[in-house]
């Protein structure tokens, strides 16, 4: 009879997740350690700064999974990037390479932007915040709709006191609503797939503004013709958002940048007006 060796060998594999950013959101962030929520189940996960999974159950199991793990504390500044509708946080992912090439921490949130609608959104990314009492500065960079999460996470009770949000760039944010949201309402079939947004993306009531303590800079995209990029908006626009349509009631900066909506964020130019805007 022939023995083979006995081999135990301890792997500890941490497999990479498939995609699905549409369906889960961020409620844990640390150090690029990211605990999540399903957006239609009650179940969580956590994932390490490589995006790996770590480990799955209850928020509490997934609570002492990251412990385990001792991550180090949040820096004391933070630079909070947002992105926007149908996107995920890798969207931003050239505006944080940007950022952290001049040494500074950013914190890409992701949330399931089709799956809740904007109060449900803000009240998660509030809770998010409140849970990093070691951040004293914060700055964000928004895409889109995320600006107009961060404006409504701002205003909910649980946002953090004192307030750590000094500067933000909002990247061309309906602000005013959306006529591109108008007219997808008007399409039955898009509606499962923009979800609840695409009510208050239509006039922008229901989203409020951020308090003007908070410095302001927004960035619109243009083709830097009459007619824009999309001859179904009004003046000049970025193919998605008209550049009237970004524009808030309350003090700001305003920048403009020639590109299309999506693009911006990967636009040299956006990355350096958000830098100095929010260093400066």
């Amino acid at each position: 009879m022939i023995e083979f060796p006995d081999f135990n060998f301890d792997l500890k594999f941490r497999p990479y997740t498939l995609g699905g950013a549409q369906f889960w959101a961020d409620v844990y962030w640390r150090a690029n350690w990211r605990i999540q929520r399903n957006a239609s189940a009650e179940n969580y996960r956590l994932l390490d700064p490589k995006n790996r999974l770590v480990d799955e159950g209850t928020l509490a199991h997934c609570h002492d999974a990251l412990l385990a793990e001792a991550p180090p504390d949040n820096p004391q500044r933070l630079i909070l990037m947002l992105h926007g509708l149908l996107a995920t946080w890798r969207f931003l992912a050239p505006c944080r390479r940007y950022f952290a090439a001049r040494g500074l921490d950013c914190a890409l949130i992701n949330y399931p932007s089709t799956r809740a609608d904007l109060d449900t959104h803000g009240k998660r990314l509030a809770r998010l915040i409140a849970d990093m009492p070691e951040v004293t500065r914060l700055d964000a960079v928004t895409h889109s709709m995320g600006g107009l999460v961060l404006a409504n996470a701002v205003s909910q009770p649980i946002w953090p006191a004192p307030n750590p949000l000094r500067k933000v760039v909002m990247i061309a944010p309906p602000l005013r609503g959306a006529a591109m949201a108008r007219m997808f309402a008007q399409v039955k079939l898009l509606h499962p797939i923009v979800g609840p947004p695409l009510t208050f993306l239509q006039t922008g009531e229901g989203a409020p503004e951020l308090p003007e303590d908070i410095d302001l800079m927004v960035v619109a995209g243009i083709r830097g013709k009459p007619g824009g990029f999309n001859p179904l908006l009004e003046g000049d626009d970025d193919g998605t958002v008209a550049v009237k349509e970004t524009r808030p009631r309350r003090p700001h900066v305003f920048k403009t940048v020639r590109g299309q909506h999506t693009l911006l964020n990967h636009s040299k130019k956006t990355h350096a007006l958000a830098y100095e805007f929010i260093t400066t």
